[in-house]
Order: C-alpha cells, then structure tokens, then sequence
C-alpha cells in the first residue's frame, strides 16, 4: 500500500513527477486567464458636456433666426442681416392674434410696439418710418409675416395708430435695422412711451395735426371755431387758393402730435398727422 502523501504526486510521461498542488495552482491559473479574457472591455461612458440653455425672456420668448420655410408656394429664408434697409408696404395686425404665442414663443401684445417680419433675426429692433407723414417708431420684431402681396412688414396694432398706419390699413415705410441678438430679450416689451421714448423727432419738416379740408373758407371758419375748446387752430390755404385746411401745430416731434390726436380722437373727431416742408 502506497503512503499518503505518495498520492499527492503524479508520474508524468518520461518517469518525472508532479505535486499535486502545483498541478492545481496550474489549473487555477489557466481557468482564471480564460476567464479575463472571455469578458468584454470595461465600457467608458463618454462624458456629458452640458448644453447651454437658450435665453428667455422675461415673456418666453427665445431668440432665434430659423430655419428656411414656404408660405403659399413662396420660400423665405431667415438669416443675420447686419446692415438691413428696405423700403415697402406696412400692414397691421391685431385683435385676431392678442394673447397668442409669436413665432419666437413670446406672447403677442396688440398693445407693445412690436411688429412680424418674414427674415430678421428674433427679436430684432427696426426703426420704421411712415414715407406719407413722417412719423418714426422703433418696433421689437418678434415674429414672422406678414405673407399678403409684397408688405414687408405687420405692425402691432398700437405701432400702427402711432405711425398713422391703423386707420388708412397699408402706408409706405421705410425700415432701418438697429440692433438684434438674444440680448434683446432682457429688454422689456414697450407698450406706451416713456424714458426711453421710441418715436424719434420728425426732422424733415413742420408737424402739424389737421383736422379738416374745405374748399369754402366759411367752413374752414366754423370748424376752427369749435375746435378752439383744444387750443389755437390755424387755417392754411393751399397755392392755388383751392383748398383751406385746419390744423394745429406745428409740433416738436411726432409723438407730441399722436398725443394730441388721440385727445382729438376722444373727442369725435378723426385728425391726421401730417408733415409740411421746411
């Protein structure tokens, strides 16, 4: 009978012997390499890098350019225009749309001093000025249209009466871009004027409210009679003795005439602002 511990060694071919234990440290060894070897890589998961969050205005609203759409099969492209001018048609846009979101997600006001435009920038600030009056505004542009004929540009209902725009439905403009970028939406929607007062001084002549054209003079008369509750009316005669017309003025500035328009209008009465050549 072979001693115990004879059994903890084995013969290997060639008459050399083997401990049982390294035997098995061999074994170990080898299962554990397989073993390494058969797992996948540890998986490194990449690191996030935080997106920025876009501004917000104090409204919602986000800044943005957008990307190219269609409108009745015609394409529009919004992009970044530094030194933009142009000059066309304004319309208005009101009551149908109050409370709604623009197309920059802020909510549209027919009272704030904002407008649509098919290209600029969200919000963009434009100084739009009325080529039949000379009156001058400057708008925020915070959404898109409008989309009828060639109207360059849809004014709030409250730009509108200061431009004279509302009551005559589409005037002429001129449109001068000051500023745009997401800093914008810091500033707070203009809805009456005050410190920073956007109707900028007519330059280009003598503002005058006229309130009525006749060709008799007894009638110019009389209207200047009743309107003398609201101060010192004048009767101007046109060159070729046609036409008498009465008005207030002249005014310092565009905004001093709207002013006075809207207590004529109160009153009953429809005045328009109107520019006399220096």
């Amino acid at each position: 009978m072979r001693p115990p511990w004879e059994f903890s060694r084995i013969e290997l071919p060639g008459g050399s012997e083997m401990h049982l234990a390294t035997v098995f440290t061999m074994f170990v060894c080898a299962a554990t390499l397989v073993s390494a070897c058969s797992k996948p890589a540890p998986v490194v998961a990449p690191l996030e890098v935080p997106q920025r969050a876009p501004q917000v205005s104090s409204s919602g609203g986000i800044y943005k350019v957008g990307a190219p759409y269609t409108v009745a099969g015609r394409r529009y492209t919004p992009r970044v225009q530094p030194n933009y001018q142009a000059e066309g048609l304004a319309s208005w846009y009101g009551p149908k749309f109050h409370g709604k979101l623009t197309a920059n997600g802020e909510i549209f006001d027919q009272y704030a001093l904002t407008a649509a435009h098919k290209t600029l920038p969200l919000p963009s600030k434009v100084r739009v000025t009325n080529l039949d009056n000379g009156r001058q505004l400057v708008v925020r542009v915070n959404d898109r249209g409008p989309f009828v004929g060639d109207r360059i540009i849809d004014l709030s209902r409250r730009s509108a009466q200061l431009l004279g725009v509302e009551k005559v439905g589409v005037a002429p403009v001129r449109l001068e871009l000051l500023d745009s970028g997401p800093h914008l939406l810091t500033e707070p929607l203009q809805q009456e004027q005050g410190a920073h007062e956007p109707v900028i001084p007519v330059r280009t002549g003598r503002v005058y409210v006229q309130v009525g054209a006749f060709r008799l003079p007894d009638n110019a008369q009389r209207l200047a009679w009743k309107l003398s509750q609201f101060g010192d009316p004048s009767i101007h005669v046109s060159g070729n003795q046609q036409w008498h017309r009465v008005r207030f003025g002249p005014f310092a500035s565009a905004w001093e005439a709207d002013v006075f328009v809207q207590r004529l209008e109160r009153a009953g009465y429809l005045p328009n602002v109107v520019v006399q050549a220096r």
